[in-house]
């Protein structure tokens, strides 16, 4: 199992993959330096401004499109529905709540409302 920092970057490195595909663009590269919670914070918010930075008409017509991506040695190919509910948010979530898992195993106070975000403020 990948430390915090290693389900960090996976959380991150998927959601720009996802971005970047579903736009059919070339997914962006990350190193893998961060090892500070100040470190993988920007982490975040850089991935967090890169998926967030794309106007809703750059995704006009990516339904339609057909992700091409290498899985270990073989390369899948997947409508882009079958990419994002089959793959790209099992694998998104499933780095979150593995790191939110190190977190709370270790003494951070986290709960459920945490983990859901604002929405579960309503």
């Amino acid at each position: 199992m990948f430390p915090l920092t290693g389900q960090v970057r996976s959380a991150c490195d998927t959601a720009q993959r996802t971005a970047a595909r579903v736009l059919g663009k070339e997914p962006p590269s990350s190193e893998d330096a961060d090892k500070t919670f100040e470190e993988m914070q920007e982490r975040i918010q850089k991935a967090s401004t890169y998926v967030g930075g794309h106007p809703a008409d750059a995704f006009r017509g990516a339904e339609l499109r057909i992700i091409d991506f290498p899985l270990g040695k073989e390369t899948v190919k997947l409508t882009t529905r079958e990419y994002l509910t089959r793959f790209s948010l099992p694998n998104f979530y499933f780095h979150i709540t593995t790191a939110y898992d190190i977190l709370r195993h270790n003494g951070v106070v986290l709960g459920k409302r945490n983990f859901l975000g604002e929405i579960s403020a309503a």
